[in-house]
């Protein structure tokens, strides 16, 4: 993701660090809304959901959620539905740094637009739909936006020049199997909890 938003950077660079922090607060605001809508439409698709079919619903989320921590762990393979394309790489060139960094923040923020780096995506999104409740859902995804908005602002905050921010991806890439192992850990425990909450329940 960084590696599609850093060309803004380069070209508000010009504008001194003050461009590049506007264009920050833009992707990050724009993310966040993106987000929030799609997590309001998963609320409003789950509210039409029986309270039977949210119990089901609660534990196939369980389920899976151990079962993509194994995933994560890379113990199995498990399907991982997503476009793997980014962002549209010509915004870049047709659209003002401000617009584009505010366009590229939309569809990150919606999560299934583009590339889906880690599985606990779906997690939340099952748990926005279930629960059918349109504002919690969009509380949840606007969350969602913010968490994955925030990895632009490290080249805010410490990049001055172009290659500093190549420099920057080049280590995020290096920190992906432990963004993996975390994110299974984390799925393990959530499904857990969500298993034995349920089940407790019947």
């Amino acid at each position: 993701m960084m590696g599609t938003i850093s060309p803004v950077v380069y070209r508000g660079s010009q504008h001194g660090r003050d461009g590049w922090r506007i264009a920050a607060v833009a992707y990050t605001t724009a993310s966040v809304l993106g987000a929030s809508v799609i997590g309001i439409l998963l609320g409003s698709v789950g509210s039409l959901l029986s309270t039977q079919l949210q119990e089901y619903g609660y534990l196939a989320l369980g389920v899976l959620a151990i079962a993509y921590s194994l995933h994560e762990f890379q113990f199995i393979v498990l399907p991982h539905p997503e476009r793997k394309r980014q962002v549209p790489e010509q915004w870049r060139r047709r659209c003002h740094p401000l617009l584009t960094a505010g366009l590229y923040g939309v569809l990150l923020g919606m999560g299934f637009t583009t590339h889906i780096p880690t599985t606990s995506y779906y997690f939340v999104a099952l748990t926005a739909t279930l629960s059918g409740a349109p504002v919690f859902a969009g509380f949840v995804f606007g969350l969602f936006g913010i968490a994955r908005s925030t990895l632009i602002w490290p080249m805010v905050a410490r990049c001055a020049q172009p290659h500093q921010v190549q420099l920057l991806i080049n280590y995020m890439a290096l920190t992906a199997p432990i963004v993996r192992l975390v994110n299974g850990f984390v799925l393990a425990m959530l499904g857990s909890f969500v298993l034995f909450t349920r089940l407790a329940n019947i």
